[in-house]
């Protein structure tokens, strides 16, 4: 894959990497375009560099570690006029998930911050809340009201939010410790977030090891 080859789009050759390397296209995709404002950017174990740009299109160069995965050029008007969450769907992000989803065996598997992607389920990894923030009322989309917060939560390898919802709210503060399962990834403005839905367990760590399982609403 050192060079685009003929005939093959820029939309395959992006799913043919994210495949390879275990990221989503939109990822990528949205990686590429910050490379090309800012000169570099990073996508999972993929670090991308803006090497030129000339006659409407910006030269890329991919790289896993020291390793040259790839040299392309993309057209400005594909970065600017293609709708990132169409390439998931396009380029089989359905079997990128089933590869960097953890397997859930008897669903006490965990896995670390920095492996959590968009589209991930069944996610259970053990975390301290570093801050809450302050909760507000929001309107479903079936038009009923909840209360909704967002706690940032971290182990060694990174920080999440992790969406609360109603009494989920009351059970977290800034320096306790859980062990969170089942919760489920999504992407939302650009940032990967963590909610426990309906089926999301939290368990305060020094507890008794009884597991809470605290209602939130469908959305």
């Amino acid at each position: 894959m050192k060079e685009l080859r003929r005939k093959q789009t820029i939309g395959d050759y992006i799913g043919l990497l994210s495949e390879k390397y275990e990221v989503y296209p939109s990822e990528l995709f949205r990686a590429l375009v910050v490379a090309s404002e800012k000169g570099r950017a990073v996508c999972g174990d993929l670090a991308i560099e803006c090497r030129s740009i000339t006659e409407g299109k910006i030269s890329f160069m991919v790289k896993k570690g020291t390793q040259l995965v790839g040299q392309f050029p993309v057209p400005l008007s594909f970065l600017s006029e293609t709708d990132a969450s169409i390439l998931n769907n396009a380029f089989g992000a359905r079997r990128i998930r089933k590869r960097v989803t953890p397997e859930k065996t008897d669903g006490t598997a965990l896995c670390t911050v920095k492996d959590v992607r968009a589209g991930m389920s069944h996610v259970n990894l053990k975390a301290k809340v570093v801050e809450v923030s302050t909760s507000r009322r929001v309107t479903t989309r079936y038009g009923n009201y909840a209360t909704l917060a967002k706690a940032l939560i971290e182990d060694e390898t990174g920080s999440i939010k992790l969406c609360l919802w109603n009494t989920q709210i009351d059970a977290v503060k800034a320096g306790d410790t859980f062990s969170i399962r089942d919760a489920k990834a999504s992407r939302f403005r650009g940032e990967t977030q963590l909610s426990l839905g309906t089926k999301g367990i939290l368990q305060k760590e020094g507890l008794a090891p009884v597991m809470v399982q605290l209602t939130a609403p469908a959305m």
